[in-house]
């Protein structure tokens, strides 16, 4: 139910900004962390698990906003989830079954940025 409550929020504010906003973008993408952190490290020692399995497409979508005639004002945000199942390396159950784990990771960026047009000589409306 609350998932419902929240994309029927996103759905409603992203009506209100799209019909304010002087452009629009989709972003999508794919995110391949490195894994050189001691979380990483220690994530790929103690679970069966590598750091590949979170290479996962992302999306997102930028609004700008006209300030000026050569100037906008730029709003973004891309969203990334990946759940892996896995289970520990070393350990078991006393009865020797392995014991899983789901292995969550969001992120989720959210950007602001000013872009310039220095010879704008006609503006789309």
């Amino acid at each position: 139910m609350r998932t419902k409550w929240i994309l029927l929020l996103f759905v409603f504010l992203f009506d209100v900004v799209a019909a304010e906003a002087s452009s629009f973008a989709v972003r999508v993408g794919r995110y391949a962390p490195k894994g050189e952190s001691a979380l990483w490290i220690e994530n790929v020692e103690t679970f069966d698990v590598l750091v590949s399995d979170f290479n996962y497409p992302f999306g997102g979508v930028e609004f700008a906003f006209e300030i000026s005639e050569f100037v906008d004002l730029a709003f973004g945000v891309d969203v990334y989830r990946r759940r892996v199942a896995t289970n520990y390396r070393d350990f078991v159950y006393d009865d020797g079954a392995e014991i899983l784990q789901d292995l969550r990771l969001t992120v989720v960026p959210v950007t602001s940025g000013v872009k310039f047009f220095p010879d704008r000589k006609e503006r789309r409306t």
